[in-house]
């Protein structure tokens, strides 16, 4: 009841408010006054509803029940953002372990990465591999779209992209570009879902770069001084899976 005697109404409501025990508790202000002024310094102060007097015991009696119906859902909902918070941080942790690897530190090359997340899990997956005819495969991808689903499909880009680099390393980046292709359209079958690719192999004996770019930004060349500079030229096919 706002006109309480000592403390009001309104005192009572903030005090319950600032209080992390009782903070989620429903309140229904009860008050004579029917100013504008009055019930915006009730909500203002975190009441949840107001009756105003005289008031019917069974039109309170149905708001009680409606304040106490939106807790009982507001905490189901707190309840699954907790919970699916939870498994976004483990997927996360997850997804930074496999997106980790060491410096790729050879005679005649050296591979240093940094990737920052902007949220919890992406669809981002990268890597660089040794193969087994001596050359280097290079790629970074990006699926489209955000969450569990994009991690899961970038994951599923880069056990398949592997399994090919090491199969099929000698017929070139297209061709494993074109099978990574339909894979991905067979085995995920989400239209709408795709994902950009820049894909490199490099023989170190002769500095010579094959590349493949699938609707990726290209690459940036920076040359040291007293060297050509050579840009990656913008061309090549549309995003797999596109």
């Amino acid at each position: 009841d706002v006109l309480l005697p000592g403390l009001n109404g309104f005192e009572v409501c903030q005090r319950l408010k600032a209080d992390p025990l009782t903070a989620d508790l429903p309140v229904i202000v009860v008050t004579a006054k029917s100013g504008i002024e009055d019930l915006e310094r009730g909500f203002e102060a975190g009441a949840t509803d107001y009756v105003r007097k005289p008031f019917n015991p069974r039109e309170l009696a149905a708001r009680v029940r409606n304040a106490v119906e939106l807790k009982r859902r507001g905490d189901a909902i707190r309840r699954w953002t907790e919970r699916i918070s939870s498994d976004l941080a483990l997927a996360g942790a997850l997804q930074r372990s496999v997106l980790a690897p060491h410096p790729f530190l050879r005679e005649n090359m050296r591979i240093h990465t940094a990737y920052q997340f902007s949220i919890e899990v992406g669809g981002d997956f990268f890597d660089m591999l040794m193969l087994p005819n001596g050359q280097i495969a290079l790629y970074v991808g990006d699926v489209s779209g955000h969450g569990v689903g994009a991690a899961l499909a970038a994951t599923l880009l880069k056990a398949n992209l592997t399994e090919l680099l090491h199969q099929h390393a000698a017929e070139g980046p297209a061709f494993i570009a074109n099978e990574l292709h339909q894979r991905f359209i067979h085995q995920l079958r989400a239209p709408g879902l795709y994902a950009t690719l820049f894909l490199a192999l490099v023989d170190p004996e002769k500095r010579h770069w094959r590349c493949m770019n699938c609707g990726h930004p290209a690459p940036i060349v920076i040359a040291p001084p007293g060297l050509k500079r050579m840009d990656f030229e913008v061309r090549g096919g549309p995003p797999v899976g596109f």
